[in-house]
């Protein structure tokens, strides 16, 4: 891995979605249309660029969790950064350690002879570590998905 954006403007993660990705295209409303594509993560240290996004999940501080993105592609940060609540700059300084990491390789399909393993997608979820994995699908709702589950 040559390089790690963190908290990216939304302005840096639009353009490097259309730079990174010849389909993705810029809705006459200003949205980013992006192709979800097909459905270790040592993946994830062979890429040359990873985005990291510290936010929050839940409104109320004192129920919040502090949810830390790590993904491959911009689209992906752009829309957890969407979806999640970003703290302001103080916030963010004393953001510390994550209550939950999501290591999203999407694009790297899950190992199918791995016991149990059924499918080239997987979304895994280790409460013991307070990760979440994504494997096998660009669907950016999974990290969403994860992030609701650990919640509840």
């Amino acid at each position: 891995m040559e390089d790690v954006d963190r908290n990216s403007p939304v302005p840096h993660l639009y353009a490097d979605s259309i730079r990174a990705d010849a389909r993705s295209v810029i809705a006459a409303s200003g949205a980013l249309i992006a192709y979800s594509g097909e459905k270790t993560i040592d993946y994830l240290n062979t890429r040359p660029r990873l985005y990291c996004v510290d936010a929050f999940a839940g409104w109320d501080p004192e129920t919040r969790i502090r949810v830390r993105v790590v993904c491959a592609r911009p689209y992906h940060a752009l829309f957890m950064h969407t979806i999640l609540i970003r703290p302001t700059n103080d916030e963010l300084e004393a953001f510390g350690e994550p209550d939950v990491v999501i290591f999203n390789a999407g694009q790297f399909p899950a190992n199918r002879r791995t016991t149990s393993m059924t499918s080239k997608t997987s979304v895994d979820l280790d409460l013991e570590s307070r990760e979440i994995v994504i494997l096998g699908t660009e669907y950016a709702g999974e990290m969403k998905k994860g992030v609701f589950t650990y919640m509840n």
